[in-house]
């Protein structure tokens, strides 16, 4: 009776005066327009209302995470000699910009994600967390790869598969800047407007349309902000020198979608702020100003989820109500040990309810106070299939097993960071050309 989360161990939480520290390796991407560092340290101190966080920023051009690996574990290497320091919370690694989005079966992508594996492993001998920071599509696609690359949006959705899969094959978590970028990309599509031509896109980069602007590398420090903390960048007045009042509202408003908003389609991103033991927290998910996202197996107990937090049930959760006002998504078994069951925040999902009584019909078996899809939840009596309709946010049991289920518009799911379900997300290479940045 656990509950495992959706990222590695190591969640930090900050109070009076705890400051963390951060050690980054990467490239031109990294030190460019003034260096992302320099926008990411006054955040934190802010952010976390602490006196001086210690981050250093090593950056060559051109560098891979293969190549920040073999120089980690060199001796008599900056880099090595800096790992070395210890004391290190977290280790935010880039890769080259070009190289996660490759096929996966070609050298330079599998080289990158044995560098971040031994740098996780790294990392984690200090107990800290490794931070994949990932980059974002070239204004207009990667020329020197066109057939790829074709398009900023192409790219973009190359990049964020392999940095996912760096991430799971390294133990590691994501600071989706990328992602950031797709949101003032696709916010101007769906107005009708060519990104390409518009100064809220264009801005966002220097004159070759790859590295970042001084209004890039602040979007980027605003997601690795709220990617190591679980806090929106909202508010932040720190750290954002050089950019306009309006301009700051778009980074912080991106940075936030990005990091907690189902945008894409790929909540629970792994962030270090996802951690907590469900025994540890007598039956509370809840992360003070943090979001959480969980996945619960085989659980008994109360629970209560609290206002930022999505909990997912992937073995079986036997209990009746579900407190609090976060969002419980429904991908594995419930056992519901009296009727009717109630969740006090938001349900969905396309598990199964498992009763212990059969339910009369017209008898209500589970009501939330706000929803998602529940006509692809399965219903499950001491006899069989249990027939039931969806009335708002209320299953209720019904007469026949074939009849009609609906799920009236307007019952919007609420409560955590995301409404969307919780998923996880052939060229031969040859010849795969990448660039020194």
């Amino acid at each position: 009776m656990w509950m495992v989360l959706l990222a590695s161990a190591g969640a930090q939480e900050w109070q009076g005066g705890d400051a963390p520290n951060v050690l980054m390796m990467g490239n031109s991407y990294t030190f460019s327009s003034g260096g992302i560092d320099s926008r990411l340290r006054p955040m934190l101190e802010e952010g976390l209302a602490v006196d001086a966080v210690e981050l250093r920023a090593l950056a060559e051009p051109g560098k891979t995470l293969a190549d920040h690996y073999g120089w980690a574990a060199s001796e008599d290497h900056p880099w090595a000699d800096a790992l070395g320091q210890g004391g290190w919370d977290f280790l935010i690694a880039q890769d080259q910009s070009q190289i996660p989005g490759f096929p996966q079966n070609e050298s330079y992508w599998m080289n990158s994600a044995a560098g971040a594996e031994g740098l996780g492993a790294l990392i984690r001998e200090q107990d800290g967390e490794l931070v994949l920071l990932m980059t974002w599509g070239r204004r207009d696609g990667d020329e020197t790869n066109a057939a790829r690359y074709p398009d900023f949006s192409t790219m973009q959705g190359l990049l964020q598969e392999g940095y996912l899969a760096y991430a799971e094959q390294a133990g590691g978590t994501i600071a989706p800047v990328g992602s950031a970028w797709a949101v003032i990309h696709d916010d101007l599509l769906a107005q009708g407007l060519d990104p390409t031509d518009e100064q809220a896109f264009i801005e966002l980069y220097s004159g070759d349309g790859s590295h970042p602007s001084g209004v890039g590398s602040t979007l980027a420090a605003a997601v690795i902000y709220a990617s190591l903390t679980g806090r929106s960048p909202i508010g932040l007045e720190m750290g954002f020198d050089g950019v306009d009042d309006e301009q700051r509202e778009r980074i912080q408003d991106a940075a936030h979608r990005a990091v907690f908003d189902d945008v894409f389609g790929v909540i629970p991103l792994p962030f270090v702020w996802t951690q907590e033991q469900v025994e540890d927290a007598s039956g509370v998910v809840d992360h003070s100003a943090m979001w959480v996202q969980a996945e619960l197996l085989d659980y008994s107990g109360p629970l209560e989820i609290g206002p930022n937090a999505i909990v997912q049930v992937g073995g079986s959760f036997s209990g009746q109500d579900v407190l609090g006002s976060g969002l419980l998504v429904v991908e594995g078994d419930w056992q519901i040990s009296a009727l009717p069951a109630s969740v006090a925040g938001a349900l969905e999902g396309t598990g199964t309810l498992t009763l212990s009584e059969s339910p009369a019909p017209g008898e209500v078996i589970v009501s939330a106070a706000a929803c998602g899809d529940l006509d692809a939840l399965e219903v499950l009596g001491p006899d069989g299939p249990v027939a039931f309709q969806v009335d708002g946010c209320t299953l209720t049991a019904a007469d026949n097993i074939d009849g009609p289920k609906t799920d009236p518009e307007g019952c919007a799911c609420s409560g955590g960071p995301g409404a969307g379900g919780l998923i996880w997300l052939g060229l031969l290479a040859l010849g795969w050309r990448r660039r020194r940045d």
